[in-house]
């Protein structure tokens, strides 16, 4: 299934469409969660954030909601998908339990600046496709 929407050439399906909008959420969370990580230096040199201007526990909250929706987005997608191409699932699937491991083990992964580390490898997971192919 790998490259842009826009090089689709037709009009994609319900499954492409919501597998690209799931998409969109894991980086929304991806985004967010160094935000909510790095929001004590955030505070301390004066710079704006999501977490700075409305708080780490409404951070954490839009990020578990980002997490949530891109997981049933996912789960919709598969259904609708029929079977077919199955990698981009698999992929998007190991992403977002990437993600939702930091801050299961926040603790964890706050230390030496772990979750960057996974939040960034859990995007690099989409090579896998160009190799499954």
């Amino acid at each position: 299934m790998g490259g842009p929407l826009v090089l689709y050439n037709k009009r994609p399906s319900a499954d492409i469409l919501l597998l690209f909008i799931s998409y969109g959420f894991l980086v929304l969370s991806n985004v967010l969660t160094y935000s909510y990580f790095e929001y004590d230096q955030d505070r301390e040199d004066q710079e704006r954030s999501l977490a700075t201007t409305f708080g780490k526990k409404i951070c954490k909250r839009i990020i578990y909601f980002s997490l949530m929706i891109a997981g049933m987005l996912l789960i919709v997608s598969l259904l609708l998908n029929e079977g077919k191409d199955l990698s981009a699932y698999v992929i998007c699937t190991l992403m977002s339990l990437a993600m939702l491991s930091i801050y299961l083990a926040e603790g964890f992964f706050r230390t030496e600046s772990a979750y960057g580390i996974v939040a960034d490898a859990a995007f690099l997971l989409p090579i896998l496709a160009l190799i499954i192919e």
